[in-house]
């Protein structure tokens, strides 16, 4: 058992560290377009997502019942819902009975023909950066120009 357990933490180690150096290679973000179109449609206001249950990724246990603030581009801030201080005029997210996971990355894609219209189903299903690995690099330009226009 204690052998299975080790070579999952060795695979667990090793898969951060490939996708982590994946990161710098060929890769095409779905999540700035995305959140490009958020910040214009919502005119950068705060948005507060509260009373979530946040899985940070670090292996750390699930927080239950925390407020995640996030402004323009970046969270701002991360704590328990009972002393979390919402911005004023900030959008507010009730969260009760949902999980917040960072964005997760497919490393594998092809993206078929129509490109930029199939971007916002990675985005909706928690995939917030893509590797495309069937196109050539001016071909992934124009994709991730049409995804941000």
């Amino acid at each position: 058992m204690t052998l299975k357990w080790e070579r999952g933490a060795r695979c667990k180690r090793f898969l951060a560290r490939a996708a982590v150096g994946l990161c710098g290679m060929l890769t095409l973000s779905v999540f700035a377009a995305a959140a490009s179109r958020a910040t214009q449609d919502s005119s950068a206001l705060p948005l507060a997502i509260t009373h979530v249950t946040v899985i940070d990724a670090t292996g750390a246990p699930p927080k239950s019942d925390h407020t995640v603030v996030i402004t323009g581009e970046r969270i701002t801030s991360v704590g328990p819902a009972t002393v979390a201080r919402i911005p004023a005029g900030a959008r507010v997210v009730d969260g009760h009975g949902k999980y917040l996971i960072p964005g997760l990355w497919d490393l594998h894609v092809h993206v078929p023909f129509d490109g930029p219209d199939v971007l916002p189903v990675f985005v909706a299903n928690g995939v917030t950066g893509i590797r495309e690995l069937g196109r050539a690099i001016p071909e992934i330009e124009k994709i991730r120009a049409a995804g941000a226009a």
